[in-house]
């Protein structure tokens, strides 16, 4: 662990150039690489990993997004990716969703949603016959869904079956 710590560390430090800003990191770089590495494993929220660290749960998803990136630029891990290769699938289901959200103070415009005449989040799924969620992507309430799969650049094979509900 010490040595992968070091590599990163390493890396880190290359990446960032000599000014670097900001607070200081609450937790050590082995427990970083802890954290990431709990996430890669379990997918578990990163709530629930920020509460088994005490960090929040934007500081978990930071410091997991941070030490993967920099484990890949590394060279000590290959990590596989978390998409399922679309080859092998049937039959892709997309379908989207609003979930109201509390009025937002600023810009409120953007997230009313005509439809349900209330301020919204958009949320897509895609997924497979078996359920699988094989992508999510999210808009602002006022987006129209073929708008919103249009941003999501979901790439589908010509010999998949597609279902929408657009």
């Amino acid at each position: 662990m010490t040595y992968v710590s070091s590599q990163t560390d390493d890396t880190w430090k290359k990446s960032q150039g000599k000014d670097t800003r900001g607070r200081n990191n609450s937790l050590c770089t082995e427990d970083q690489i802890l954290l990431c590495l709990m996430y890669l494993r379990s997918y578990t929220t990163y709530l629930f990993l920020g509460s088994i660290f005490h960090v929040s749960e934007a500081t978990a998803f930071r410091m997991s997004r941070k030490i993967e990136t920099l484990l890949i630029r590394s060279g000590l891990f290959s990590l596989p990716k978390r998409t399922i290769l679309q080859t092998e699938l049937e039959t892709i289901i997309v379908d989207a969703t609003e979930s109201s959200i509390e009025r937002p103070k600023k810009k409120q415009k953007l997230h009313y949603s005509g439809k349900k005449k209330r301020h919204t989040t958009k949320t897509q799924i895609a997924q497979d016959k078996q359920g699988r969620i094989l992508r999510t992507h999210f808009a602002q309430g006022r987006v129209h869904d073929k708008k919103l799969y249009d941003r999501s650049k979901l790439r589908i094979n010509k010999k998949t079956k597609k279902r929408y509900d657009l």
